[in-house]
């Protein structure tokens, strides 16, 4: 029946709830109004949400299972496989972020209200979960998923031991110390010197499982390596792990250098003269030596480790002219 609530010639009623399409005509005595028409729809909603995430093979870490997922964090290079059921078949599903470009979803054939997605995770986005029906009506929830990818980053090697400018005499023992900080993991890492400056000698490093920044050190005995005053030590640390294509990557570390002084430079004095004496001019020539190697050794590792392209003709005259 239909109400008068005022005083207005409007007549109404309330159905509770409408489940389905249906068809109405009013009564007025005698008269007949036409037939109406309601229809109903069910509007898009999420119901369910799956991710696989697949490790790259690098890693040698078994897939991970997320139900329901808001937030994924993974290392560049992870495939991701997502699942996202919904309320009714036969949606278009997609991923939308600012600034990104658009992923799209298919429908499962052996399931319409399923969309999935497989794709190589590269850069982190924030995403939120778009699903709409052929009358262009989305989700009313909005739904996001917040994907945080770790780059792939070559391995640091940070100097603990020795201090920078330090000098060291003829016959004592010097310690070198370095930490390797890698966020994948180390195939393998370790420490290099040389005192004459054409024998190099490597000392491996020993991993220990759970460790988080592996530390390297050793101790070089001077007198027994027969080394003199003004002699220079070079060393630097070095580290292997995989790069993002899968390869093999050996990431060189600064190199650095210590000088063997003579046994009585602390305590002797000399009187001021006017001009510079030969003790001065002698250690603003290994000075000079040291920043020449330094430059010599950051072009060769840039060119031969972060580059596949050779020196510029610019780079290699600016080194030659300060020999």
């Amino acid at each position: 029946l239909l109400t008068r609530p005022f005083n207005d010639p409007v007549y109404q009623t309330r159905l509770s709830a409408v489940t389905e399409a249906l068809s109405y005509r009013v009564f007025i005595d005698d008269v007949t109004s036409p037939t109406y028409s309601v229809t109903t729809y069910v509007k898009p909603a999420l119901e369910k949400s799956l991710a696989v995430i697949h490790f790259p093979e690098y890693l040698d870490k078994e897939s991970e299972t997320i139900k329901d997922p808001t937030v994924i964090r993974v290392i560049e290079g992870t495939r991701l496989d997502l699942t996202l059921t919904a309320n009714i078949p036969d949606l278009s599903a997609k991923l939308v972020a600012r600034k990104k470009e658009d992923l799209e979803l298919k429908i499962n054939p052996d399931d319409p209200t399923q969309h999935q997605l497989s794709t190589i995770l590269r850069e982190s986005a924030r995403y939120e979960i778009v699903l709409t029906d052929s009358a262009d009506r989305r989700n009313g929830l909005k739904n996001g998923l917040n994907i945080k990818v770790s780059p792939n980053k070559v391995p640091v090697i940070k100097v603990l031991l020795p201090r920078k400018n330090d000098k060291v005499t003829p016959i004592q023992e010097v310690q070198i110390e370095a930490e390797i900080i890698d966020n994948t993991g180390l195939l393998d890492f370790g420490l290099r010197y040389t005192i004459d400056g054409e024998n190099w000698i490597d000392v491996d490093g020993v991993y220990t499982p759970g460790e988080k920044g592996p530390k390297l050190s050793h101790v070089i005995d001077l007198e027994a390596a027969e080394a003199k005053p003004n002699d220079l030590i070079m060393w630097n640390g070095w580290a292997e792990d995989y790069a993002p294509n899968g390869e093999k990557r050996r990431v060189s570390g600064d190199i650095h250098i210590i000088q063997v002084r003579t046994f009585d430079q602390e305590f002797y004095q000399q009187a001021p003269q006017s001009g510079e004496g030969i003790g001065s001019q002698a250690q603003k020539l290994i000075e000079l030596q040291k920043r020449v190697l330094d430059a010599t050794w950051n072009l060769l590792r840039e060119h031969n480790e972060l580059s596949t392209e050779p020196p510029t003709t610019e780079d290699l005259e600016t080194l030659q002219k300060s020999q």
